[in-house]
């Protein structure tokens, strides 16, 4: 038995779809809606003009992008490691931010520093 998020109620397993996104072993290998609630969300969105359109109202302008835009520069003032790492990547294109150290992302983040003082 699992519980649809949707319409609230607890079904058998046979009423939800499996997850084929790789994360079988989350939510017991299986989406959080059940087939009805799936099924209505779904056309629903395609009423609406489908992905492209809810990716629009992302676009410049929304909530979304401007929060967005918010936690991006806070990285980028604070030089969060995860910030580092992707400058790293996009440096090195043969590394991927899993091979990237963390001696490697402090000594970039020093580097930045004194570019930064440098620039003052």
């Amino acid at each position: 038995m699992k519980y649809c998020k949707k319409c609230k109620k607890t079904k058998p397993f046979s009423e939800f779809y499996r997850r084929s996104d790789g994360k079988e072993n989350t939510l017991g290998g299986y989406v959080y809606l059940c087939k009805p609630c799936d099924n209505k969300r779904s056309n629903a969105r395609r009423k609406n003009g489908g992905w492209k359109n809810e990716k629009l109202r992302q676009g410049p302008g929304t909530k979304h992008a401007e929060n967005s835009k918010k936690n991006s520069k806070r990285h980028r003032d604070e030089m969060s490691d995860m910030y580092i790492r992707s400058l790293i990547v996009k440096k090195d294109k043969d590394l991927k931010e899993k091979d990237v150290t963390n001696d490697m992302v402090e000594v970039c983040r020093m580097n930045l520093a004194i570019k930064r003082k440098l620039r003052e």
